[in-house]
């Protein structure tokens, strides 16, 4: 699953940064929006796959199948 774990090393704190801010999302998603210079960018798998039910509840319509 695609950042399942949150991540607390300082390498990959561009992606989460839980020691400084705990800017992480649920699990299924990364928030890139610091690599990419602020601009709000975010990455899951295709069609929201293995997605934590988290975003299923929050997108209208959204039926994730395998």
């Amino acid at each position: 699953m695609l950042c399942s774990e949150r991540v607390r090393s300082k390498s990959e704190a561009c992606y989460c940064d839980v020691v400084r801010d705990d800017s992480c999302l649920p699990p299924g998603a990364l928030n890139v929006s610091s690599c990419r210079f602020g601009a709000p960018a975010f990455v899951s798998q295709p069609h929201f796959y293995q997605m934590d039910s988290h975003y299923l509840q929050k997108i209208e319509g959204l039926n994730a199948t395998e």
